[in-house]
């Protein structure tokens, strides 16, 4: 397939999907893609390659673009051949998305997905971790940070896992006290408490930050707050009852206002990585 087919089939893709060619704004990125695509306040840096490696350099400067005009921006390296190993490498590390046509069909790798080299001192192994996740169980908010780690799992082999209510209980309907003793129990099997709030009240998740802020340090408790109205309004008692709780201890629960899922997305997923490197920081070893 030619280069010229090959870009009009992605382009096609991504008009498709939704999204819309922006010809004014490629000046913006600290290094021009060939195209620049927008979706619900999110832009998508395009940049082609003829071939199956980009040097690390250029990467680094293509990472460097987080906004434009205050909007997240996203990167993707489009090869016309399928991209070598040291290639796929260097974009894990630069956190920039990769595609290519494979058997006639595009294919798109994640960044959570590229396999990066292990940098990690060989004497230490990071112990099992895990982290309670909370929230509102049918919302995509929680689906996403569970996946977050996952992948992060996956991707560097670390022992970092997810808890979460619905993936212990197996389906059984919970009576109010076995809830409450299936809550403490994972609880005090988990390093770290995850808490993510939304419009929609659960008084399952109310339980859950209840027992959180019983059980857990409060250097081990992350909040994310979605950065609404109707969510500061749904929320106020607990949150006004944490803030008055710690402050009286001289503390403070480490909280964050997310403006939508990226930005969900993106803080979940650097929390855990700070996460890890500290776990190896406090070990006198390296990672990443």
């Amino acid at each position: 397939m030619s280069m010229e087919n090959s870009i009009e089939k992605l382009s096609d893709y991504y008009l498709k999907n939704g999204f819309d060619e922006t010809k004014n704004l490629e000046g913006l990125f600290k290094f021009r893609p060939d195209f620049v695509y927008k979706k619900d306040d999110h832009y998508l840096g395009v940049y082609t390659r003829n071939s199956d490696s980009i040097n690390s350099s250029i990467l680094e400067r293509i990472a460097q673009t987080y906004t434009i005009n205050g909007i997240p921006s996203n990167h993707i390296i489009f090869f016309t051949k399928t991209p070598n190993s040291d290639a796929l490498v260097d974009c894990g590390k630069n956190n920039i998305q990769v595609c290519y046509f494979e058997n006639s069909k595009l294919k798109f790798i994640g960044t959570e997905e590229l396999v990066i080299e292990n940098e990690v001192q060989p004497d230490y192994e990071m112990p099992k971790m895990s982290i309670f996740i909370s929230s509102k169980q049918i919302i995509n908010e929680r689906k996403q940070a569970i996946k977050i780690i996952e992948r992060i799992n996956l991707k560097y082999h670390k022992p970092i896992y997810p808890f979460a209510v619905e993936l212990n209980k197996k389906g059984k309907v919970l009576t109010p006290k076995e809830l409450k003793l299936e809550i403490m129990n994972g609880m005090d099997e988990c390093d770290y408490f995850f808490g993510i709030l939304t419009e929609d009240f659960s008084s399952a998740t109310e339980l859950e930050i209840q027992v959180a802020l019983k059980m857990k340090k409060s250097a081990n408790i992350r909040l994310y707050v979605k950065d609404d109205e109707e969510t500061k309004e749904t929320w106020k008692d607990l949150l006004f009852e944490i803030h008055m709780r710690y402050k009286t201890k001289g503390e403070t629960i480490w909280y964050y206002p997310f403006l939508d899922k990226l930005d969900l997305e993106d803080e979940i997923r650097k929390d855990v990585m700070e996460i890890i490197s500290k776990k190896h920081r406090d070990n006198n070893s390296l990672f990443l």
